[in-house]
């Protein structure tokens, strides 16, 4: 596995010109050294020497420039008595040497347990050792000293979860609910990994359920998306559940497309349930949408709603469509003014063939005049074609 030491070095350092490195830290190092060090540690015993403000060691060719970046970024940013310890692990780690990186790196925490250079360090040393629990251990560390760059962290842990052992340390981790765990999971949903292991990973997680949703949907189409979907619901939903999702707008929890998502700038779900859209008139719109999974056969679709508007300004329409651009099998158009609540339907056969999942939206349709109206929907239903009609 390729090093990640020095960009993570990368994201800690300070301007590497920012300050210089003078003769006086040899002097330091070799006060220190004797009761910091290990006296086996190869890099303590060569001697060090400066030159021009960079520190390399004399026993053995190195990147002066970048060890000089090193050098800086290690003096701004570490105690005094920790930077021989850094400088050293990070000397290590580039030659690779990793189990002496790991013995200056653990002695580091010791002194600054904050320090990211020496978690960096670890937390790669750990990878190379197929140590997942340990490698994890640091980037969580990581992780919570800088936030900012935990898009980079990610990535490597998204690395770590393709090694063994390592999808079962990131579930440890986030059943201990972290404050990472959704960035974390939807960067792994994008990932190579085995879907029934990301499954597990996002039930710790409700607001990436999603996305994981609509991956299989993409790569394996609407049944197993379907499957996947059932699989975060509570057991109570899935014997009772019928289409669409949430019927009266209840804003039942569930992930999409199997619950609704809707434009949030001109729709709300009332309190206690119902759906409530304010439409301009001017443009085609879809206001909400579910997708469903519904067996071949005669239907009725109904809505209960009411209206507000012109018969020549904007409309609305509930249209149910087989998936994903099939043709139209039921559609529901309302406009003008119905101040109370009633009752609208259409009958539709889903076919055969071609038409797996269908979907139910809500559409603003243009009127001839660009006139607001607004809507509320009570509920939506589909029902058997033997089935009793509603109220």
């Amino acid at each position: 596995m390729a090093r990640f030491f020095s960009f993570l070095l990368a994201l800690i350092a300070l301007a590497a010109g920012g300050g210089a490195i003078v003769t006086a830290w040899v002097r330091m190092l070799e006060a220190n050294a004797p009761h910091l060090l290990a006296t086996s540690a190869p890099w303590s015993t060569a001697g060090l020497r400066a030159r021009e403000d960079r520190l390399c060691l004399s026993a053995q060719p190195c990147d002066e420039v970048q060890l000089a970046s090193a050098a800086a970024a290690i003096w701004q940013s570490a105690s005094g008595s920790v930077r021989p310890l850094l400088y050293g692990a990070f000397r290590a780690a580039q030659t690779g040497n990793l189990a002496q990186a790991t013995l200056l790196a653990e002695r580091a925490l010791v002194g600054d347990p904050r320090n990211q250079l020496a978690h960096a360090i670890l937390a790669d040393a750990r990878l190379g050792a197929g140590d997942a629990a340990g490698a994890l251990f640091h980037l969580d560390r990581l992780l919570v000293l800088r936030p900012e760059k935990s898009d980079a962290f990610f990535d490597v842990i998204a690395r770590l979860a393709s090694q063994p052992g390592g999808i079962v340390e990131i579930e440890k981790r986030l059943a201990q609910k972290p404050a990472w765990s959704g960035g974390l999971v939807t960067r792994l949903n994008a990932a190579p990994i085995d879907l029934a292991a990301l499954l597990r990973l996002n039930q710790y997680t409700p607001e990436t359920q999603s996305g994981y949703i609509q991956r299989i949907l993409k790569e394996q189409g609407p049944t197993q998306a379907l499957l996947a979907w059932l699989a975060f619901l509570p057991r109570q939903q899935v014997t009772s559940l019928s289409w669409p999702y949430d019927p009266e707008f209840k804003s039942l929890k569930a992930p999409e497309p199997f619950n609704w998502s809707y434009d949030r700038g001109l729709v709300s779900f009332e309190t206690g349930g119902g759906l409530f859209v304010t439409y301009d008139g001017r443009s085609t719109a879809t206001l909400a949408s579910q997708m469903m999974v519904i067996q071949p056969g005669a239907y009725r679709l109904e809505a209960m709603l009411q209206s507000e508007g012109q018969e020549t300004g904007g409309r609305f329409a509930w249209v149910a469509s087989c998936y994903p651009n099939g043709p139209d099998l039921a559609r529901i158009e309302v406009g003008g003014e119905h101040a109370q609540p009633k009752v609208f339907a259409s009958g539709f056969v889903v076919p055969g063939a071609d038409c797996v999942a269908q979907t139910l939206s809500l559409r603003g349709v243009p009127g001839e005049f660009p006139v607001r109206a607004r809507l509320k929907v009570a509920s939506i239903r589909v029902f058997p074609a033997t089935t009793k009609a509603g109220p």
